[in-house]
Parts: C-alpha cells; sequence; structure tokens
C-alpha cells in the first residue's frame, strides 16, 4: 500500500465497529476518497480531532481498493467558529452533504473543493447564511454544468422574449 499525501475537508463521518470511524473527504488530488481513521472513536487519540466534519486538512494515506487508511493528519482549519453555532453548522452541513451527493469517488474536482473551502470561511463571518447557501447553490450548479439558461429563450433563442416559465425538460 503506497502512501499519498493528500489536502481536503471532510465532508461527513461513519462509525466502524467500537473504535473507528471513516471519513467521506473531498480531496484535491484524488477527488472524494472514504478512508478509515483507527482509534478516532476513543477520546485523546491522535485521529480524534480530524474525524470530524468540515476540518480541512492535510493528510497521508495508504490506499486501497475500496478504503484507504489515515496514517498521518494535521488540521489546516477546524472552522471552530462554524461548530460553536447551531445554525451556522447547518448550514456548513448542508452544503457539505450538498457536495457530497454530487461527487463520484475518485474523480478530482478541484472547483468544487475550492468552492466549499471559500463558503465555509465566508459562513464563519457572515450574519446572512440564507444569501450565502443561496449563492453557493449557483456556484455549485454552475460548477457541475446543471445551471438553467436564463439570459435567451431555450426554445427560440430570442432574447427579446419575456420570461413566461422554466422548461425543464430543454433546461431554461
Amino acid at each position: 500500500m503506497p502512501l499519498i499525501n493528500v489536502t481536503g475537508i471532510v465532508l461527513k463521518c461513519h462509525d466502524l465497529g467500537e473504535a473507528d470511524r471513516i471519513i467521506v473527504m473531498l480531496t484535491r488530488q484524488r477527488g472524494k476518497l472514504r478512508i478509515v481513521a483507527k482509534g478516532a472513536r476513543r477520546p485523546g487519540r491522535r485521529f480524534a480531532a480530524v474525524a470530524q466534519p468540515l476540518v480541512e486538512l492535510q493528510a497521508g494515506i495508504h490506499t486501497g481498493r475500496n478504503l484507504h487508511t489515515l496514517n498521518q493528519a494535521v488540521i489546516l482549519s477546524s472552522h471552530r467558529p462554524i461548530r460553536d453555532d447551531l445554525e451556522r453548522l447547518a448550514y456548513g452541513m448542508f452544503m457539505a452533504e450538498l457536495v457530497e451527493r454530487s461527487t463520484v469517488d475518485d474523480q478530482p474536482q478541484d472547483e468544487l473543493l475550492e468552492l466549499l473551502s471559500h463558503a465555509l470561511y465566508s459562513l464563519e463571518h457572515t450574519d446572512d447564511q440564507e444569501l450565502l447557501l443561496a449563492w453557493f447553490e449557483v456556484q455549485l450548479l454552475q460548477i457541475l454544468g446543471l445551471l438553467p439558461v436564463w439570459q435567451y429563450c431555450v426554445r427560440c433563442h430570442g432574447q427579446d422574449v419575456p420570461i413566461v416559465g422554466l422548461n425543464a425538460m430543454h433546461g431554461g
């Protein structure tokens, strides 16, 4: 099992056995990965702090077929202000869930990682979480190529046509 270094954000966590935890992490180098953090559920263990959602970290992992194993980790940002406020935490977890559900394993998504990182830093400092979430959702749709066409009519391609409704079949 080769050791690789990755940088990314923990999207969510699952318990595994009595002491371990599986973290789903969006990484710059490899895309979305599922990584086993041994002993992360026990307080005071070395991976207890990094196996939390919304933590940005740099990690050394041993690669495996389906699951990888965490060997070392350094926290780049814990996003503590988000964790301390329940409303901010709900918005942050929703953003992470949107990213997790819209990505495929082992496909690098640099733009999505940058978008989520920027949104989390903004969430720490803004008082208008709803506006930030709306901005995040539009940016996410644009990166994924799913943003509807608003500039012109998708049926006749005319720009002077008043907007009457959304045609989901044609994407605008």
